[in-house]
């Protein structure tokens, strides 16, 4: 990993609650001449390489996916909310058109994405629900 990657990928880590556009990343790393032509390219191989997310031009370090287990309880307007075994945990809300085959009382997994329609959104406010599992 070239020491540009490494400064990008601090400074998103740094900036975890709000993606950077490459402007602003340019910007904050007092990019100039060569290098910041050099982002563009770095930023896209960071993306390939799974190692950043880029949604509407802006770039954030890659959150784990976080697969959570619980009961599902579902309301009658279609929605549903993810009671995770762990009682630590919150329960997870789960939009209508991502509770899929789940029924009222399954045992489910949720996976936790990133919400691309805001971008101060944080990970995992929007949830996908996968099939029941038994």
């Amino acid at each position: 990993m070239n020491p540009l990657e490494h400064r990008i990928l601090a400074l998103l880590e740094q900036h975890r609650k709000r993606p950077l556009n490459r402007r602003a990343l340019a910007e904050h790393l007092n990019l100039r001449g060569q290098e910041r032509k050099q982002l563009t390219r770095v930023l896209n191989q960071l993306v390939r390489h799974h190692q950043l997310d880029e949604r509407k031009g802006l770039y954030r370090v890659r959150q784990q996916q976080n697969l959570l287990e619980g009961t599902f309880s579902q309301a009658e307007q279609g929605y549903g909310f993810l009671r995770p075994l762990d009682p630590e945990r919150e329960d997870l809300f789960i939009p209508a058109q991502h509770v899929g085959s789940a029924m009222d009382g399954d045992r489910v997994q949720a996976s936790c994405h990133f919400h691309p329609a805001s971008a101060s959104a944080t990970p995992g406010s929007t949830r996908s629900l996968n099939e029941p599992t038994a």
